[in-house]
């Protein structure tokens, strides 16, 4: 399937998968820390930061035959055509969960005891996968940052987030677009059957921190397009929600307000894409909010009153944050 032109937003659920592969079982993402750019994975070659130590991504799609590239074009040209290709490539047990173990370890199902994709068998899916030790934990021990986003192993369902992950939005339910379930870093987050639900199509404010930890160039246009529907669809007067509890509802009664670290964090994120003027403005708004000694709740009401947790750390962490970027681009 070929990367359709107005796929220029970076959704949640497929952070780093800018790739359209339809049948895509899970993204693996490491970086060294510098500057990782979406576009750049399918517009030019993939450039590490440092020598001898490059970003990786690694894109896995189930159940896809080998010749069903050529309905893929753009997969072809900035991937296939631009890396290595494995003419004679052999896997020893051809199943989703042991292919998936042995990807993560670099060992066979008989070390790492999964042999079936069902959880219920004794060797089979995620109960029987020792996670302690993969690539993961590896890269991490090596410097890298890492992300999964996709599926992991049948069977996973829960909060727990395995060893040397830095970020994780991993999926179940089989792997449904609608009506869904996912581990957002551990918070359990499930999804309806309203188009927004489309498991490509949720926005998270979290994703302002692509730019502000340097998993993303904060000029690329993949990115500014991602700004631009972010102020669409959770910004409101300048402030933040954390995310359309319409669109990702989360079980909770009543709603909320729009959350403070959030929106210092927007501040940061259009300071360092180069929209001053706008983030100077929001900055600039949000310090009205404060009360007396200067102290911001967890959240704003729609009254304009603090509500949540007072004084919370991570509000003022984030503030500190965005002054300093804006005033060194002002």
């Amino acid at each position: 399937m070929a990367l359709p032109p107005s796929l220029t937003v970076i959704r949640s659920s497929v952070v780093a998968l800018v790739v359209a592969v339809g049948v895509s079982a899970g993204t693996l993402v490491a970086s060294t820390g510098g500057s990782v750019s979406a576009r750049s994975i399918t517009t030019a070659s993939f450039q590490g930061v440092t020598a001898g130590q490059p970003d990786i991504i690694l894109i896995l799609t189930d159940d896809q035959r080998f010749d069903t590239l050529w309905a893929m074009p753009t997969v072809r040209s900035q991937l296939v055509a631009k890396g290595v290709s494995f003419s004679n490539g052999y896997v020893s047990n051809p199943v989703c969960c042991p292919s998936r173990s042995s990807t993560l370890t670099g060992q066979y199902s008989h070390t790492t005891r999964v042999y079936t994709n069902h959880p219920k068998e004794p060797f089979g899916g995620f109960p029987a996968f020792d996670d302690r030790s993969t690539v993961a934990t590896w890269l991490q021990q090596a410097g890298y940052r890492t992300a999964l986003m996709g599926k992991y192993l049948n069977g996973y369902g829960e909060s727990y987030v395995p060893p040397g992950w830095d970020r994780w939005f991993v999926t179940w339910d089989e792997g449904a677009y609608f009506d869904y379930s996912a581990n957002d870093d551990g918070v359990i987050r499930n999804f309806g059957a309203d188009p927004k639900d489309y498991g490509t199509d949720v926005l998270d404010s979290s994703l302002l921190r692509m730019s502000n930890s340097g998993f993303i160039v904060p000029t690329d246009p993949m990115w500014l397009s991602t700004l631009d529907a972010m102020s669409t669809e959770l910004v409101t007067d300048s402030l933040v929600y954390r995310y359309d509890p319409a669109a990702s509802p989360d079980g909770l009664r009543g709603s909320e307000g729009t959350f403070s670290l959030c929106t210092f964090n927007y501040a940061e994120a259009l300071a360092r894409s180069g929209r001053v003027d706008q983030a100077r403005m929001t900055f600039a708004k949000m310090l009205t909010y404060a009360n007396h000694l200067g102290l911001y709740s967890e959240e704003i009401a729609l009254t304009g009153e603090q509500i949540g947790n007072f004084p919370q750390a991570f509000t003022h962490l984030a503030l500190i944050n965005a002054a300093l970027v804006l005033d060194a681009r002002l």
